[in-house]
């Protein structure tokens, strides 16, 4: 049919001036239907033959929905200079496009220019608020770029609920959000509040791995840190408190355990800082710090063989784990049992040798 309206637009200037426009017409809907092949397929080649039907529509009769369509093409290719240019001219055709400045929007992110990303991604959820999910997460983003952190929460999570589909994107760009706020919050000393923030991120933070395990090291240090330094006080009441709420609110995380544990030890409540250590080990089965700590609890409660039997756990797990090395001869001295004297001297001989194995920090500078 192009190919007709084409050879019309030959002929005599009467016919050409009515087939025009449905030349131009008809380039428009192909051109749209190549960028939806093009997404589809994402083959990034057919954008450049959508860009050519929609640029020759344009030319017979210019119209906001080729330049918007000719726009999203040139996003798709990461051309967003020329991307912005397009949509600007939509606008000035039709200000109340929507789909336009939605995504001049995105294409003033991907520019790094989020001022004015937020300022059109605004302008299209005041048109269209109950129904734009995709405007709520990419305003979110420009957001999280600036450190505006509530904002960045408040609209990642409209477009959570408003999402008709599995909104992971916006879940992550969540997680980011709450965890840049409780950084903030931890750089002011709120620690409850950064904790807080901190455990909302964990909650979607799942499809990044990367970001769960940061996540989670940042939980256990406020609470970790703030459980054994109330114990170093002797402050031993408050410091169990701590670490119950840690337990409370992180009933999966290994490190809350042991933090309970610690602090059961502190207290010498022995049984059940065992419990709370068997617990970590059960959670995080390789990690070698669990056992090694719980030798250390059974050493206190003057048990040296379940102490010298989770030590030897911590080494098959480490077997450069030097303290583990020393804290099991100390075992072995503790039991007295015929050979543990060799054995001990055996360990402390392999801890010395670990020891120096670890490079020394180089000296300081003069002054």
């Amino acid at each position: 049919a192009i190919d007709d309206f084409r050879a019309a637009a030959k002929l005599d200037g009467d016919v050409r001036g009515r087939v025009k426009p449905a030349l131009s017409e008809a380039l428009l809907v192909r051109g749209r239907a190549r960028n939806e092949q093009a997404q589809q397929a994402g083959k990034i080649e057919i954008f450049d033959a959508a860009i050519e039907d929609l640029t020759e529509s344009i030319t017979l009769a210019p119209s906001g929905e080729g330049y918007s369509a000719r726009g999203f093409a040139y996003n798709a290719k990461g051309e967003y200079d020329k991307a912005v240019t397009d949509f600007g001219r939509a606008l000035a055709i039709d200000p109340r496009n929507v789909l336009a400045l939605h995504n001049r929007g995105f294409a003033h992110n991907a520019l790094k220019k989020y001022d004015k990303g937020i300022e059109d991604l605004t302008a299209a959820i005041l048109l269209k608020p109950n129904d734009h999910p995709t405007a709520y997460n990419n305003r979110g983003f420009a957001h999280l770029q600036l450190g505006h952190f509530a904002e960045a929460i408040d609209d990642y999570t409209e477009a959570i609920r408003q999402s008709r589909v599995e909104a992971t994107q916006s879940k992550v760009g969540l997680a980011f959000a709450f965890r840049g706020r409780g950084e903030r919050f931890e750089k002011q000393g709120d620690f409850e509040r950064a904790e807080n923030d901190y455990t909302k991120a964990l909650e979607h933070a799942a499809p990044v791995p990367s970001l769960a395990a940061d996540l989670r090291s940042r939980i256990a240090a406020i609470a970790s840190n703030s459980a054994t330094a109330l114990a170093a006080k002797g402050k031993l009441g408050e410091a169990l408190t701590v670490a119950q709420q840690y337990v409370v609110r992180h009933p999966n995380e290994a490190e809350a355990y042991a933090t309970r544990g610690y602090v059961y030890a502190a207290r010498r409540a022995f049984k059940e800082a065992l419990a709370d250590y068997g617990k970590a080990i059960e959670l995080e089965p390789k990690n070698a710090n669990y056992p090694m700590r719980r030798g250390m609890v059974n050493a206190a409660a003057r048990n040296p063989v379940a102490a010298i039997a989770d030590f030897s756990a911590a080494i098959a797990i480490d077997k450069n784990l030097s303290e583990a090395y020393e804290l099991r001869a100390n075992a072995y001295e503790q039991r007295g049992a015929a050979g543990d004297a060799a054995n001990a001297a055996a360990d402390r001989k392999k801890a010395a040798e670990l020891s120096k194995a670890v490079p020394e920090a180089p000296p300081a500078p003069a002054p």
